[in-house]
């Protein structure tokens, strides 16, 4: 079941987020890719939600929504492991340093605190390294946060339509 859940999910975004017809191979060759490793036997419980968002996040990088997970995206300095926050609005991960003018300039921030952890998984994500992903052991905590800024960043582009 969770297989299938996770398959209805990718299928969901994939509907959502193409509109029209997309012709990009790197789209077909990630779903491929995904349901590939959807289809792995050897798959714990843990490691579903991991492909759904493994997935999500290359597709919003293929369609040219890729966050930058190593640098602020106001200052564009290295992140260093502290308090962070994900701003869908802004495309990316703000550093405490830029927090209080981005909260003073605007009076709908919609940033959500994102642990260096969670950061270091959107790292695995974006190198495509299976390998890792499917070592990793996560908590249920960095899985709520993942869900909570994939679900901001995607309601983001909904607003937008």
């Amino acid at each position: 079941m969770e297989r299938l859940k996770t398959a209805y999910q990718i299928s969901e975004v994939t509907d959502n987020l193409i509109k029209g017809q997309e012709k990009d191979e790197r789209i077909w060759d990630l779903l491929n890719e995904t349901f590939k490793k959807l289809n792995t036997c050897h798959l714990s419980p843990n490691t579903y939600y991991l492909i759904y968002h493994y997935f999500l996040w290359n597709l919003l990088s293929i369609l040219g929504y890729q966050i930058d997970p190593y640098n602020c995206v106001l200052c564009q300095k290295k992140l260093v492991p502290q308090k962070l926050y994900f701003n869908p609005e802004e495309g990316g991960i703000v550093c405490l340093d830029c927090l209080p003018s981005q909260i003073l300039q605007s009076k709908t921030w919609e940033g959500k605190e994102i642990s260096p952890d969670v950061i270091k998984i959107l790292r695995i994500f974006l190198k495509r390294d299976w390998q890792t992903l499917l070592r990793l052991k996560t908590t249920e905590l960095y899985k709520k946060s993942l869900e909570s800024i994939s679900e901001s960043y995607l309601s983001y582009f909904k607003k937008g339509e």
